[in-house]
């Protein structure tokens, strides 16, 4: 269990959650750790936060689906939501 697992290996259970979205939305390669900066273009992102206010899913849920890290969403939320723009 999700929890069992943090308790065992001392890792937050939200790190766990985002780990089997993206696993099951991207399959296993995805939780290899990427040692590249990613450069994202205005489209792509755009899209995330249009999936992600139109959804009735989480960050990581979000994240996962487009294979970026949940506090990346959270980042171009605000600032769209700030400017309208990112």
């Amino acid at each position: 269990s999700v929890n069992g697992l943090s308790k065992k290996y001392s890792i937050s259970k939200s790190t766990i959650r985002r780990w089997i979205y993206l696993a099951r939305d991207q399959g296993l390669m995805a939780l290899k750790v990427k040692h590249t900066k990613q450069n994202y273009s205005i489209e792509f992102k755009l899209n995330v936060i249009k999936y992600y206010l139109t959804h009735d899913l989480g960050m990581n849920q979000v994240a996962s689906k487009f294979n970026v890290n949940p506090s990346q969403v959270l980042v171009w939320t605000n600032t769209f939501n700030k400017l309208g723009t990112i």
